[in-house]
């Protein structure tokens, strides 16, 4: 990031965080916020917190009762002390944390959830009353993937993914509801750590076999490779891996499509990996495709490190949920910066934008 627009964000950070900072306190009811501020989560809490200010400093603006917002340390102690320290407090809506374990700690003693609570990560315990789990799980961009794939009449894919427990859950998941299709056929393979990667998708994508010409001392034996039958080639592993694929493919003389999950893609990569993805289908978030209409939160979201928009976004959107759970306003989905939002049973599920990497970043993408 350049110094000018490091000190850009600099400056959005200080901003937003003194305009809350100077507010009064004149209610005993207030909205509380559980975000870590130390720790390996403490880079993403503050670009989630940073989103959450924009979305309420630009709904909020000259309205006579808005809410009060006050920040908490989830990163030390005890979630669920903490939680109760705040409710008995005043809070009347909490919203966080992100940490998963967290999270789960929570969702461990729902009789503990006595307000509306708008938890910003999953987890596989379900959501009692009163409670939300709101995330930018990989796992809600596979329905629209699985979609596109199929109606461009596509069948026998190669799903990658990396040698991870997360990837390989994903990779799972997005093979169990490709099959759904009569004939569709998924092939699930994981990337070594310790084998060249082009070694790796040349064993996958052909078979191998020794044809032999000629005769006695002329006789000479040739390696032959056959492709195997793959229509294309879904990506579920992390961005490391995500944006040597497209180039070895072309360099294996394979023409074939690629969709990828989220993780696959890093936004803060440098230009040659971005060209390097060039017509990798994927999903992504609308406000990186389409600039926000309020001009402040545009310009709030210019001035984020790329690789933190995804977390703003985040913030921006939690804002908005934890305001319509408030005031229990009717209508799903919600036209949201992450996606489109539903309500299924406490789990908000996100529909995100299909796109298509181009040489300056990605494009929204329609189906042809």
């Amino acid at each position: 990031m350049s110094a000018r627009g490091q000190t850009a964000g600099n400056a959005l950070r200080l901003l937003l965080t003194c305009v809350l900072l100077a507010a009064p306190v004149m209610a005993r009811a207030f909205d509380a916020v559980l975000l870590p501020e130390q720790g390996p989560w403490a880079r993403a809490g503050e670009d989630v917190r940073l989103g959450l200010i924009a979305a309420y400093q630009t709904q909020e603006a000259g309205v006579a009762d808005a809410p009060e917002l006050r920040f908490f340390d989830s990163s030390t102690g005890d979630i669920r002390a903490l939680y109760d320290q705040v409710v008995a407090s005043g809070a009347t809506l909490v919203i966080g944390p992100i940490e998963k374990d967290k999270v789960d700690a929570l969702l461990s003693d729902p009789h503990r959830l006595s307000v509306k609570t708008l938890l910003l990560n999953r987890s596989s315990l379900p959501a009692p009353p009163q409670s939300w789990q709101f995330s930018l799980s990989p796992e809600d961009e596979i329905p629209a993937l699985v979609a596109a794939a199929h109606h461009a009449g596509l069948q026998r894919v190669l799903i990658l993914h990396d040698d991870d427990p997360n990837d390989s859950q994903r990779a799972a998941q997005w093979a169990q509801a490709w099959r759904t299709q009569d004939g569709a056929s998924a092939t699930e393979a994981v990337i070594p750590e310790r084998q060249p990667l082009l070694k790796t998708l040349s064993a996958l994508l052909f078979t191998s076999s020794e044809q032999a010409t000629g005769h006695g001392r002329h006789r000479h034996h040739h390696l032959v490779l056959t492709p195997r039958d793959f229509d294309a080639v879904f990506l579920a592993c992390g961005s490391r891996h995500g944006s040597q694929i497209h180039p070895l493919l072309v360099h294996l003389h394979r023409d074939l499509p690629v969709y990828a999950l989220s993780t696959a893609i890093d936004l803060q990569g440098r230009i040659a990996q971005r060209q390097d993805l060039q017509g990798v289908i994927y999903a992504e978030l609308p406000a990186l495709l389409q600039a926000p209409a309020d001009l402040r939160l545009f310009t709030a979201l210019q001035a984020t490190h790329s690789s933190d928009q995804r977390l703003f976004a985040l913030g921006m959107d939690s804002w908005t949920l934890a305001q319509k759970l408030a005031s229990d306003t009717p209508g799903w989905p919600l036209a949201g910066h992450t996606g489109s939002i539903d309500d299924i049973q406490g789990q908000l599920l996100r529909q995100p934008s299909l796109s298509r990497m181009a040489a300056d970043g990605p494009v929204h993408w329609e189906q042809p």
